[in-house]
């Protein structure tokens, strides 16, 4: 309670410091008249001061009543702060004092929250746009970029290609898609719309969760254990053993196919040197040697399917 009374006395100090101002530029220009008709009314007056503080401080203090000592010092710090910069266009439209809702706002607030607010809040006056803004709009503004913050990514992104932000690295990896669709006509436009989804996007860290996932799959790929039969053709490779069988005999077939596709190219490049091709080297000859030998894998893969008898 200790706390709550010297931040009620501080505002009632304020309340007292700008009545006595009041009291004093009215009494000035009629001094003895003051003294001899008014002069009785001065109770009256002290009372009511007295009574209107009394009324102020214990709404103050209700109203900070449920905070703790760092959140009552900061919803005050805020609501001072709002009026320092809008004065009583702020006041107008929120009071003298904070109120419950008002309060409950400010209690959660960060100093860059305060920070962004008051720069969005600047930046609507200067653009002319509603004001003052409700508190609903406020509690908008704390989670939205700055048309500056928008300006200075769009040149670091699309010119420079050299993001610096998080929120400017999520758009350069993960929506380039997006980029490459903007339209010249209507850049600005686009990229704000862009700016601010990929924005609202990494506060809610997705940024951070998509990177997650890309490194557990690369940790958790499946791999396919070799098999018994599959380090046994490896060792014999290795060791240059060809298998017998079917097997050995299919595969010395299609080496022998190789060896005369290879020739045959070799044949036409050395012939085309010499004179003029006015047709195709026999196409024909080469896709009937492809074709044979996509016959004989698929042949190997039939015998030796289970079975490794002939290895």
């Amino acid at each position: 309670m200790k706390d709550i009374n010297e931040i009620a006395s501080s505002w009632k100090q304020k309340s007292q410091d700008k009545t006595a101002q009041t009291t004093q530029q009215i009494n000035k220009p009629s001094i003895p008249v003051v003294q001899q008709t008014q002069t009785p009314a001065a109770p009256a007056t002290t009372s009511n001061q007295m009574q209107v503080s009394s009324e102020f401080n214990q709404d103050l203090k209700d109203v900070l009543r449920p905070y703790s000592v760092e959140q009552r010092k900061h919803i005050m710090g805020f609501f001072g702060k709002m009026q320092e910069n809008f004065s009583t266009q702020f006041t107008h439209m929120y009071g003298s004092e904070p109120d419950d809702e008002f309060a409950a706002f400010a209690s959660e607030l960060s100093i860059d929250d305060v920070e962004r607010i008051v720069h969005h809040l600047r930046e609507r006056l200067v653009a002319g746009k509603e004001w003052p803004p409700a508190l609903a709009l406020l509690s908008m503004l704390k989670d939205l970029p700055l048309n500056n913050e928008i300006l200075e990514a769009r040149h670091r992104i699309l010119i420079k290609k050299d993001p610096q932000t998080r929120v400017e690295k999520y758009i350069f990896n993960r929506k380039n898609s997006y980029l490459k669709s903007l339209s010249e006509k209507n850049l600005a436009e686009e990229f704000k719309v862009l700016y601010i989804n990929a924005y609202q996007e990494v506060q809610n860290n997705l940024d951070q969760t998509l990177d997650q996932r890309e490194k557990d799959v690369e940790q958790n790929v499946l791999k396919v254990e070799p098999t018994e039969t599959d380090r046994e053709i490896e060792r014999r490779m290795t060791q240059g053993i060809r298998p017998s069988g079917k097997v050995g005999s299919i595969l010395s077939r299609i080496d022998k196919l190789r060896g005369a596709g290879e020739s045959m190219s070799a044949k036409n490049v050395s012939q085309a040197a010499w004179e003029e091709v006015t047709e195709p080297a026999k196409p024909v000859k080469q896709d009937t040697i492809d074709r044979e030998q996509q016959a004989l894998m698929e042949q190997i893969l039939r015998e030796t399917n289970g079975d490794n008898e002939n290895l």
